[in-house]
């Protein structure tokens, strides 16, 4: 009889392992197991200045040392939030499960977003935000909105959860899967100096951050 191969001995006692260890109970080849990741954030920073200049172009005016705005205006400006590239692929707890294939899929257990600092003199209706392909730099057509703030009233800090817009939470969930994309955001602003003054010229800043938490689900049998 010829000697078997080292290959195939191997492979019989693995098989005779894992067949063992179903029996028993030890072994669940449908069994998936979760791999925790540190929160994944996106800053942003909005400045009054930004929106001044916008109205000065629009308008066709200098608002440099004025305290008012014109009378009779109505104009609606996006502050777009600066673009953030996200990357978890080189997030430790991952690594090996990436080359490997083994990782299955992501759960979002909460989107929040934290304003840390707010001197802004007007309210924000809402700040939209957007996911897209890793290296875009704006929003356009093949963005993908996914959420937004509530109204962010003057001078207003905290922590809120986002409010995910229908299938924003699924469209979240892809982008996280592919491990990396670039986070977007803006902020549509009207001013309206129609009715009764005052009208001062918009002042302040705000800083902020969006927080996803989130985990992944790996495939047991791939990882091995």
């Amino acid at each position: 009889m010829k000697a078997l191969s080292s290959t195939f001995v191997m492979g019989a006692i693995l098989a005779g392992s894992l067949f063992a260890f179903s029996g028993c109970g030890l072994w669940d080849a449908n069994a998936e197991f979760r791999v925790d990741v540190p929160p994944q954030t996106f800053d942003f920073n909005l400045n009054a200045d930004t929106l001044i200049a916008q109205l000065e172009n629009e308008l066709n005016i200098s608002l440099q040392g004025a305290d008012e705005l014109p009378a009779g205006i109505t104009v609606t400006q996006d502050m777009e939030l600066p673009a953030q590239d996200m990357d978890l692929s080189g997030e430790e707890a991952l690594r090996e499960h990436i080359e490997s294939g083994a990782i299955k899929s992501v759960t979002i257990n909460a989107v929040e977003y934290t304003i840390a600092n707010n001197s802004l003199t007007f309210p924000l209706p809402s700040v939209e935000l957007y996911m897209d392909d890793l290296g875009a730099t704006e929003i356009t057509a093949t963005a993908t909105k996914i959420a937004q703030t509530e109204q962010i009233d003057p001078g207003y800090t905290g922590t809120k959860e986002v409010l995910f817009v229908p299938g924003g939470r699924e469209a979240l969930s892809d982008f996280l899967f592919q491990l990396k994309f670039t986070a977007l955001g803006k902020a549509a602003v009207t001013i309206d100096t129609t009715g009764p003054g005052p009208h001062p010229v918009p002042g302040g800043v705000m800083d902020g951050k969006v927080t996803i938490h989130l985990y992944f689900t790996v495939d047991p049998l791939e990882a091995i």
